[in-house]
């Protein structure tokens, strides 16, 4: 619409100034010149809607006084049907509505907190822990499968990825349930 169009002009008409500017000065750069004449044509098109916006507000009358033509009186009024009139096409979507927006800009303030290095270093220590506890478990398991299959690495292989598959449920059954718990 050309409400859209005014908005997004007004928008971006101090950068679409700087972008022309940067043309002018390294007219090589195909990225200036693509911002350039994307920025142009916006402002053309923009141009052009608004002088038929007013040619047809000047002929038939502005939004609040704007007559249609009728049946009874075809001769009176705007003859466009729809969104051919302008002003029609203008409103759809309807922006004369209070959509909530303040006055004042406001922005979403969020903040930052810098990590505790004790604390960084305390839950490194822990997972270290973790990690050569479960690597000792594990060396554990696979001496006592080979002791109990007397050496057979295919056997010892099969039980080796049993124990392994029943961790990996065991896990998840614990955060499952952590889960559960503090939900």
């Amino acid at each position: 619409t050309l409400t859209e169009r005014r908005a997004l002009h007004a928008h971006l008409k101090g950068v679409g100034e700087k972008w022309i500017k940067q043309w002018e000065s390294n007219k090589r750069n195909k990225n200036y010149e693509d911002k350039k004449v994307w920025f142009t044509n916006l402002r053309e098109t923009f141009k052009r809607n608004l002088a038929v916006y007013q040619a047809h507000v000047d002929k038939f009358g502005p939004p609040d006084n704007h007559p249609y033509a009728t049946r009874k009186n075809p001769k009176a009024g705007c003859p466009m049907i729809g969104k051919q009139c302008p002003i029609k096409a203008d409103k759809d979507p309807d922006y004369s509505g209070d959509y909530g927006f303040t006055t004042e800009a406001e922005y979403r303030k969020s903040s930052i907190e810098k990590a505790d290095p004790e604390e960084q270093k305390r839950k490194a220590e822990e997972e270290m822990k973790a990690l050569e506890e479960k690597k000792r478990l594990e060396s554990s398991r696979a001496d006592e499968l080979k002791a109990h299959y007397k050496g057979k690495l295919r056997d010892v292989t099969l039980a080796n990825g049993a124990c392994e598959l029943i961790d990996d449920c065991i896990d998840t059954l614990d955060s499952h349930q952590r889960k559960w718990i503090t939900d």
